[in-house]
């Protein structure tokens, strides 16, 4: 059983508002208990749908996927406080029919702790002397941007990263093809800004990941390549008016 809050706002973004919320689970012994959530809903659609939410959710568990395998990176390189990093529990409920749903909430876990934000989607410099911020999850943080720009070979990132020490809540994926991810894909200018306030940590020098500016031009090089191969492919062959026309015997 789902409970939300419309009176208890917790926050807002430029997309969702965000609503205190209780779920009622049971637990294995089948006793009931009450666990707290964080209803968002999306405040700019003209009227609920699953699709956007969606999208969301999948961009979660894509970016789950890469923590993954950057937390077996980082490991191999003795940072073992990457070991508690992840992203937030998280679900889409719909309250109606799927077709034509009454409201549809992005439901994450409630987190308990001091909230940090580590970078946006255009401010990718983190002050670390901030009192309310952990260096070791600072520089874990700037690394895994800066990794998932290496392992895209510059076409994509991971960011807009927050959270409660090393839990992360709405991570933002940015993509060169701007119809990819949800509607905060900012597509080259994110990536740009990145590659303009990215400053190289310990994390990254462990793991040797290419400077952010070498990875952008070799991506782009090959795109400018692509695009000239392309152009050569499509070229037509013009014969001038005045080449005499040799006529088939049987036209004749």
């Amino acid at each position: 059983m789902l409970k939300v809050y419309k009176s208890r706002k917790i926050g807002q973004g430029s997309m969702r508002r965000a609503y205190k919320a209780e779920v009622k689970v049971k637990e294995d012994s089948g006793r009931s208990k009450i666990v707290e959530y964080v209803a968002k809903i999306r405040y700019n659609d003209s009227e609920p749908s699953i699709n956007n939410h969606a999208t969301d959710a999948l961009m979660y568990q894509a970016g789950a996927l890469l923590l993954s395998d950057f937390k077996k990176r980082v490991m191999e390189c003795r940072q073992l406080k990457a070991r508690s990093m992840d992203v937030v529990r998280h679900a889409v409920v719909v309250v109606g029919s799927l077709m034509k749903p009454k409201e549809v909430y992005f439901l994450e876990a409630r987190l308990t702790g001091k909230y940090v934000k580590y970078c946006s989607k255009v401010d990718f410099n983190v002050d670390d002397d901030t009192e309310d911020i952990d260096p070791v999850f600072s520089q874990l943080m700037s690394a895994l941007t800066h990794w998932t720009c290496d392992k895209s070979s510059g076409k994509s990132l991971t960011c807009d990263l927050q959270g409660v020490d090393g839990i992360i809540t709405d991570p933002q994926i940015i993509d060169l093809d701007p119809t990819q991810w949800a509607d905060g894909n900012n597509s080259e200018y994110g990536i740009l800004r990145f590659i303009e306030g990215h400053e190289c940590n310990q994390v990254c020098e462990e793991l040797k990941l290419a400077a952010p500016e070498r990875i952008y031009h070799e991506m782009m090089a090959k795109v400018n390549q692509k695009k000239k191969a392309s152009k050569r492919k499509t070229q037509v062959l013009e014969i001038p008016d005045d080449k005499p026309q040799h006529l088939n015997r049987n036209q004749t």
